[in-house]
């Protein structure tokens, strides 16, 4: 990643959807040598952008630096809308991001336990 910190690429396993939905992490630069809770932006991809849109942006990533601020961000698929489908049990976002992804961040990543720390 420009200027330092980590750029993370993975998948976490939706129990609400039964399937691994990936996701991508920018961490600043001194992430792996302090024990610092950081908060987190939770950035969302518009209509057919790559989920990892925001994570890959070097303004963002420059800005972060600075502020000691992880950003996470999902594949929420090409056009869900963030939303929980009535039709598709495959298709759960909403319970998947509030459920499964804030916490899994939040535990595993960021260690951002206050929820003040927490931006959409």
């Amino acid at each position: 990643m420009e200027n330092g910190g980590t750029i993370i690429k993975a998948t976490l396993h939706s129990t609400s959807m039964n399937r691994d939905i990936r996701y991508a992490v920018s961490l600043p630069n001194d992430y792996e040598s302090t024990a610092d809770r950081y908060p987190v932006l939770y950035a969302l991809h518009g209509k057919g952008a790559p989920y990892t849109s925001w994570t890959e942006m070097p303004p963002l990533n420059r800005g972060i630096q600075n502020r000691k601020t992880v950003v996470a961000a999902f594949d929420a698929d090409y056009a869900s809308m963030y939303a929980d489908s009535t039709c598709r049990p495959d298709s759960q976002f909403t319970a998947f991001f509030f459920k499964e992804f804030i916490p899994f961040i939040t535990i595993k990543i960021a260690n951002a336990i206050m929820r003040k720390s927490r931006t959409v």
